[in-house]
């Protein structure tokens, strides 16, 4: 240990012909140490769900189910085939040895995960052999194992099933081999190399780059020996046999990633490849104080390691080769492409050589008391890095990262899931990145997809990684939200992203729209997903009223009454639990509204009360034609064009290759009387209208489809002011039966292309005495809340008997903006 032996004065013959020079006490101390790093591996094995990554090795072991064949084609995958495979076999023999893999339970998860567990575990030893061989000392070679097997960074692909702990025993193994093969030239050690890196090459593309550092390693050598080994060049000519399938695939990859317009990870600068070396110790903790030290005791230890074993010769050759060239070259060329797919976690090879070398350092120390301090500190370091990884607390920073994500809880959701599911049901995901984890391991069989709006987030979704016939196999392709919910009975909706607590923007779209054309039935928030159940069927006899929601952010369960006012769905919650600082908004009848802030500071809330019969929001507009994008949901990037109070829109875009007179509608419940539509519209400025299409407004009773013409409006104006305006689309008489109002867009003559933008459309029922226009508010003010104390929003005493009532509450210092719909009726709210 720390201390002992003197690898400068041992040569490598030495350490590898003399059996008597590892002795029992080695193989002992080796034993403790695979079992340090196997209950290291072993505990919280199962502890997370399988995430996307892992979800696509499950989707690849399926293909090999069908047929092996299936791995080598890539067409449909672009997986290295061998782990799949593994898998493969090990399901079928717990499976022919009498043991349930049942979906959705810890044991199955834990089982798939003892794959790349006893593969890592194995490194450990493997690891000893290669320092043992490279450094001539077993002490070094121990330390070397010591370091491996408490790594954060090898723990954490130990419990991940991927590739990576198969890449680091099979080219350890190749490199054990290589430097026997280079000693003694014999056939069996060539072979031996040969057949690890082809496994290692099915295992992982990224071989490639270890095959290369190697082969240059053996070059160095050859040439400083000024001879070549005849075997060595049959060798490499028998892996590239061997690999050629692999290989193939690999280039579609490499074409695949050529062709991709958009970067997944941060620009590569030289700090990455430090940032890669502290990976190597300290993992992914985001832990300064830690991965801070680990860093540089380490840097500092692989430096004075290096220089201990300076002498080694051609074993010093290959270990600085096969530590630095791949890091290198990978920062060079990505460095050299609009994409980077260079990762952290590709290199953990490197990362052993580098524990070899701190492991030299450590060792190299005179006084053996310093040697034991020093790695005593480093093994406190790797605990707590060790101990955020088991908590799942990962750097924030995307550059420490580098394609590494939270493993939410999917496990958990598909539960839920499989408890209620019946026939009718499809799942809907916001984002791929459940994909594969529910529809090749959770809930295999079930209906699964994800979903969008427009041609757009199918086209995106192919540019991030432009090989469409995998997509398709797979059936990750999104389909058009409005089609998925016409041909459905219920949607459970999977809300998850790659930052899953940092959504896109575009995410605020998909639940309010499900909240508006389905009935809540269940939604809860587990760890970075949420899972919502909306009965899509309970709405297609509406129109229904859809009572507090929160049109902004996470929002309230809703409550939805039928046109006779009976409920249909879950009573209203009685808090947003959204974080902010409005907190609370809660129903005390018909005669206020109580609002709490969970800040301790007094907050200013600012207030705007909305009268109305009816109103539409943009996004209970259904289209008409759900194939075409002429219309679609929007937040304007323009800050000129966002509305604050209201700032989700429905927006649409004509040429004269799109479908004139595209449409949307909506359906809405309206007593017996006569009603104003009035529609809030962006108005351009312009001398002549050159910009903007005719909007047509049709109404009558649902029954009768479009119903009549009750308007046409073409929101520009010669002069004025730019900006949201309220338009009078007209007047309908409502027979108290469900009214449909259709809105198309037409591009008018002579133009080439035009847009409408369209938020909500309100309906005032003419001379009851409440305001006259909606531009202004009902009634308007400010409060000042505080902690738990509640502030009464009053309503104003002449409420008509019944109304709808939107009610806008705007936090002055932060701008956090409220939205929620209020209805009061003779019997009270």
């Amino acid at each position: 240990m720390p201390g002992t032996d003197a690898p400068a004065r041992e040569t490598c013959a030495e350490t590898s012909n003399k059996p008597g020079i590892v002795d029992r006490r080695v193989w002992l101390a080796l034993a403790g140490i695979t079992a340090l790093g196997a209950a290291l591996r072993v505990y919280g094995l199962a502890r997370y769900s399988l995430w996307y990554d892992e979800g696509t090795t499950m989707y690849a072991a399926g293909l090999a189910a069908e047929s092996p064949l299936r791995l080598l084609d890539p067409g449909i995958l672009t997986e290295p085939p061998l782990v799949p495979l593994v898998v493969y076999a090990w399901k079928s023999f717990l499976s022919a040895a009498g043991i349930e893999l049942a979906a959705g339970t810890y044991r199955t998860d834990f089982l798939v995960r003892l794959v790349p567990c006893v593969i890592s575990i194995a490194a450990i030893p493997m690891t000893f052999a290669v320092a043992l061989r490279l450094a001539g000392s077993a002490s070094i070679g121990l330390l070397a194992g010591v370091l491996v097997a408490v790594s954060p960074f090898h723990v954490f692909y130990a419990q991940e099933l991927r590739p990576y702990s198969a890449l680091t025993f099979f080219v350890l193994g190749a490199l054990w081999f290589a430097i026997n093969a280079l000693e003694s030239d014999r056939a069996v050690h060539w072979t031996g190399f040969v057949v690890m890196l082809a496994l290692s090459m099915y295992s992982h593309f990224f071989t490639v780059w270890y095959i290369a550092s190697l082969g240059l390693a053996v070059c160095v050598v050859s040439a400083i020996r000024r001879r070549i080994s005849y075997r060595w060049v049959v060798s490499q000519l028998a892996l590239l046999i061997l690999i050629f399938p692999a290989v193939r695939q690999g280039l579609v990859i490499n074409s695949v990633i050529s062709a991709t317009d958009s970067s997944w990870y941060p620009p590569l600068t030289l700090k990455t490849g430090l940032i890669t070396i502290k990976t190597f110790f300290a993992g992914y903790s985001p832990r300064v104080w830690a991965y801070y030290p680990l860093f540089s005791a380490g840097a500092l230890l692989s430096f004075m390691g290096a220089w201990s074993l300076r002498r080694r010769g051609d074993s010093m050759i290959v270990m600085v080769v096969m530590a630095i060239v791949p890091i290198v070259g990978n920062l060079a060329v990505w460095s050299m492409r609009s994409f980077s797919y260079y990762e952290h976690r590709l290199f953990i090879v490197c990362g052993v050589m580098f524990t070899i070398f701190a492991a030299g350092g450590l060792v190299s120390f005179r006084n053996r008391a310093v040697g034991v301090a020093a790695t005593g500190l480093w093994l406190v370091l790797s605990a707590s890095c060790l101990a955020d990884y088991y908590a799942q607390c990962i750097h924030p920073s995307a550059d420490h990262r580098l394609g590494v994500r939270y493993k939410v809880a999917n496990r958990d959701v598909s539960n839920r899931i499989r408890e209620e599911f019946r026939d009718g049901d499809v799942v809907a995901q916001f984002s791929h990145v459940t994909h594969f984890p529910l529809k090749s391991h959770y809930l295999p069989g079930k209906p699964i997809g994800t979903v969008g709006f427009s041609e757009e987030d199918r086209t995106g979704m192919i540019a991030a990684y432009p090989h469409e016939s995998v997509w398709e196999h797979a059936g990750a392709l999104p389909a058009r939200i409005d089609e998925v919910a016409g041909n459905c009975e219920r949607i459970w909706y999977v809300d998850s992203w790659w930052e899953p607590f940092q959504p896109p923007p575009w995410h605020v779209f998909y639940r309010p729209w499900l909240v508006r054309h389905g009935v809540v039935r269940f939604d809860k928030q587990y760890f970075g997903v949420r899972l919502g159940l909306f009965d899509i069927a309970a709405m297609r006899n509406g129109p229904v009223r859809i009572e507090q929601v929160v049109d902004a952010g996470s929002f309230a369960v809703p409550r939805y009454t039928d046109a006779a006012g009976s409920d249909i769905g879950q009573a209203p919650a009685s808090d947003w639990t959204e974080d902010g600082s409005l907190v609370a908004a809660r129903n005390t009848g018909s005669g206020e509204i109580t609002i709490r802030n969970g800040s301790t500071n007094a907050r200013t809330i600012e207030y705007r009360l909305f009268a109305s019969a009816e109103s539409i929001e943009p996004l209970s507009l259904n289209r008409n034609e759900p194939g075409s994008d002429v219309w679609q949901p929007v937040i304007h990037g323009n800050p000129a064009f966002i509305d604050v109070l209201d700032p989700i829109k429905m927006a649409a875009a004509l040429t004269r290759g799109s479908h004139e007179a595209a449409s949307v509608f909506a359906d809405v419940y309206l007593s017996a009387g006569t009603y104003r539509v009035y529609a809030y519209l962006w108005q351009e400025v312009e001398p002549a209208n050159v910009s903007r299409a005719a909007l047509r407004f049709n109404a009558g009773p649902r029954t009768d489809g479009r119903g009549a013409e009750i308007g046409v409006i073409t929101p520009w104006t010669a002069a004025g002011t730019a900006g949201w305006t309220w338009f009078d689309a007209g007047q309908l008489v409502s027979d108290g039966t469900a009214q449909r109002l259709t809105i198309s867009t037409e591009l008018p003559d002579g133009m080439e292309k035009a847009f409408a933008d369209l938020g909500r459309i309100v309906f005032e029922q003419v001379n009851l005495g409440t305001q006259s226009h909606p531009t202004e508010p009902y009634d308007s003010g400010t409060i000042s809340v505080m902690g738990d104390s509640p502030a009464i929003v009053p309503l104003p005493a002449g409420l008509q008997a019944e109304g709808r009532y939107d009610v806008f509450f705007r936090d002055t210092e932060s701008g956090d903006i409220r939205f929620l719909n209020w209805y009061v009726s003779a019997g009270g709210k």
